[in-house]
């Protein structure tokens, strides 16, 4: 006697209502980096000030927080599970963009930070964050 079981896991669901918030909230936060400058026309132009990107990171982090309670409840685990890390990672990633807004515009001269305004920070966002993900990836599944 045997029994066969066959499961299928729908893959669209999941992504649209998990994964796809996430890559929305980075990319915005990519966005606030990119209008970050010291340049008083650019500054009008966009409307880029401390306490806005605050704010902004306030919102995101509502988002955010909205979404992984929803992952929470829907996967009902007692531990935390792999896609969780990819929330903390963008936890982070708030932080550390409202973080670099208060530092950009402070009286410190972090060359880091203030190296052709805010340059160094731009291009390393897209690799620092995937590095990220791909070292959770790694040290999860070995």
């Amino acid at each position: 006697m045997s029994f066969n079981i066959g499961v299928k896991r729908k893959f669209l669901s999941p992504f649209i209502s998990d994964l796809l918030p996430l890559f929305v909230i980075s990319i915005l936060l990519f966005g606030v980096l990119l209008i970050s400058s010291k340049n008083e026309l650019k500054i009008n132009l966009f409307g880029y000030s401390t306490s806005e990107v605050l704010g902004y990171g306030a919102a995101l982090f509502f988002v955010l927080i909205v979404s992984h309670v929803h992952l929470r409840q829907s996967v009902a685990a007692h531990s935390i599970i792999y896609l969780e890390y990819f929330y903390f990672v963008m936890y982070a990633a708030i932080l550390f963009v409202s973080a670099n807004s208060i530092l950009f515009v402070s009286d410190n001269k972090l060359h880091l930070i203030h190296y052709k305004g805010n340059f160094l920070i731009k291009v390393f966002y897209w690799p620092v964050l995937m590095l990220s993900l791909l070292v959770i990836s790694l040290f999860v599944f070995y």
